[in-house]
């Protein structure tokens, strides 16, 4: 049962990176681009499997998994939540409106 969610997050990350290549260097792919679809084919099965990760037997697979999942998650969630913010505190302090 633990090797079957092994294989799982690695089918996972492998769908969301697809998808993801696909819907973020390809505009106008078949499914039309929206942000929300963007985050619905790319970051929510990276999600599921990173947190199925955690119910695996330790292994190649886990590792794989966790790599890749970990990685599809950080360019589709963190990078940009993180360059949104930045962005908003450059501008910020170029306007003057942080600090003395």
């Amino acid at each position: 049962m633990k090797k079957i969610l092994g294989i799982i997050p690695l089918v996972l990350f492998l769908v969301s990176a697809v998808f993801g290549i696909r819907e973020m260097f390809f505009v106008g792919s078949w499914l039309g681009y929206s942000v929300m679809l963007f985050l619905l084919t790319a970051s929510l099965p990276s999600v599921m499997g990173f947190i199925l990760l955690f119910f695996t037997k330790k292994g190649a697979l886990k590792v794989v998994g966790m790599l890749g999942n970990g990685a599809i998650m950080f360019l589709t969630v963190v990078l940009p939540l993180c360059s949104k913010y930045c962005m908003a505190l450059t501008i910020g302090i170029l306007l003057g409106d942080f600090g003395g």
